[in-house]
């Protein structure tokens, strides 16, 4: 086994891209795991909203201006930074084919958020 060793060091290179995207898998996962999380709680809380708003009808009318509001948000988001709308795909694939370059941390809160 020392042999082996010997013939083959350990690359270190190597080993610490390994290390990297080991760290950066862990993050991805956290925040899209977040993500998701988030948005099946605030599909449970809208679901629950809109069944108690079938015996109170005025409910509808509280739900305008919170849907205007997020529209407004979103087309802010949108409007500073177009990279945020979309599944992302294409961006991904511009910036591994050097065709695109963007700043990963607004691109990431804003979409987020919206």
């Amino acid at each position: 086994m020392k042999n082996f060793f010997r013939k083959h060091p350990l690359n270190t290179f190597r080993f610490s891209y390994i290390i990297r995207g080991l760290i950066i898998g862990i993050i991805v996962g956290l925040v899209v795991s977040l993500f998701r999380l988030v948005i099946a709680k605030m599909l449970v809380a809208v679901k629950a909203y809109f069944a108690l708003s079938h015996g109170n009808h005025w409910l509808l009318l509280a739900w305008i201006p919170l849907a205007v509001l997020i529209c407004l948000i979103n087309g802010r988001l949108i409007s500073k930074n177009p990279d945020i709308k979309g599944s992302g795909i294409p961006q991904v694939e511009g910036q591994l084919a050097g065709e695109l370059e963007m700043k990963w941390w607004p691109v990431l809160w804003q979409k987020w958020i919206g």
